[in-house]
């Protein structure tokens, strides 16, 4: 479950970087 969660924010933290 917290894997999970971690997952998607790492996704998201990725996500951001890419568009900065």
């Amino acid at each position: 479950m917290a894997t999970l969660l971690l997952k998607q924010i790492w996704e998201l933290f990725v996500l951001l970087l890419l568009f900065l």
